[in-house]
């Protein structure tokens, strides 16, 4: 989830995405791309890592940046399943 995002320079809710990368990568091959969340302030992906504006004048640019480093997941017990898992709220950088 993101909360409260900031409204356009036109006033308007931004048509949100979530990119995601495992770092090192030269070559982006691991990037991925959620579907648009449109006119929202709130949105909601189920994803992780950085939130970008979609649209207008200002397509595709960076709005929040989100740094989990691999060894917090790491550390994090295995579930049922066998996944770690990291939950929770965390502050993003205004990469703007």
């Amino acid at each position: 989830h993101v909360k409260h995002l900031a409204l356009l320079a036109t006033g308007q809710a931004p048509d949100t995405y979530v990119k995601s990368y495992i770092r090192p990568d030269p070559q982006n091959l691991t990037k991925r791309k959620t579907q648009v969340v449109k006119a929202s302030q709130n949105p909601t992906f189920n994803r992780e890592v950085s939130v970008w504006n979609s649209g207008g004048l200002m397509d595709n640019n960076k709005l929040y940046l989100l740094y989990i480093p691999l060894q917090k997941l790491k550390n994090r017990p295995e579930d049922r399943k066998g996944n770690r898992v990291l939950e929770g709220w965390f502050a993003f950088d205004k990469n703007v």
